[in-house]
């Protein structure tokens, strides 16, 4: 049997030792990041009270309520996509997740109600600060129609559409650069 030189074999457990901490770092790492890794639910139930519209009893819609809303029939909660339509009586919410290109997403929300819609352009980062109008093309909002116009977010892509009174689109409001800008016009 040959000797192996303590040299060598203090150098190769180095080697080995180095090799696993530095991989259940690197897990660890990969764990943490999961974690912290927001889904549209989770933006959709830490949301505070005054995005999201109230219950028709009157009352602003607590955690409890938005749990079970989303557990209703009919409500999509497209994780992959960053997507969640809830369903309702008399109104509904779609709330899509932008990622910027630096820093959070911004997350945006659409109630849609039979008066017709609004959207909020919020940023979880700035304590949920409605940047609506430093980010939102707001002329597209604008309208004649005494029903206000019909806001369709996203389930795919980048681009958000906005009617006035009857399915025909008036505006495509496109998220590019960080900012949503009006694309095209009808």
């Amino acid at each position: 049997m040959k000797k192996v030189n303590p040299k060598y074999l203090l150098v190769s457990l180095l080697i080995i030792s180095l090799f696993n901490t530095r991989s259940a770092i690197s897990q660890s790492e990969r764990f943490t990041n999961a974690q912290e890794r927001k889904t549209v639910k989770d933006y959709f139930l830490n949301l505070p009270a005054n995005y999201i519209k109230i219950t028709p009893g009157g009352r602003q819609m607590n955690r409890l309520d938005r749990t079970q809303l989303l557990q209703r029939g009919g409500t999509i909660v497209d994780i992959n996509n960053g997507y969640l339509r809830t369903t309702g009586d008399t109104c509904f919410h779609e709330i899509v997740i932008f990622k910027r290109s630096k820093r959070s997403p911004f997350i945006a929300i659409n109630t849609a109600c039979t008066m017709g819609d609004s959207i909020a352009i919020v940023d979880p980062d700035r304590n949920w600060k409605d940047i609506t109008i430093q980010v939102f093309p707001m002329q597209t909002l604008k309208t004649n129609n005494d029903m206000g116009v019909t806001i369709k977010l996203p389930r795919q892509g980048k681009v958000i559409t906005i009617s006035e009174g009857d399915p025909t689109v008036r505006w495509q409001i496109e998220f590019k650069n960080d900012r949503f800008q009006s694309t095209k016009t009808f």
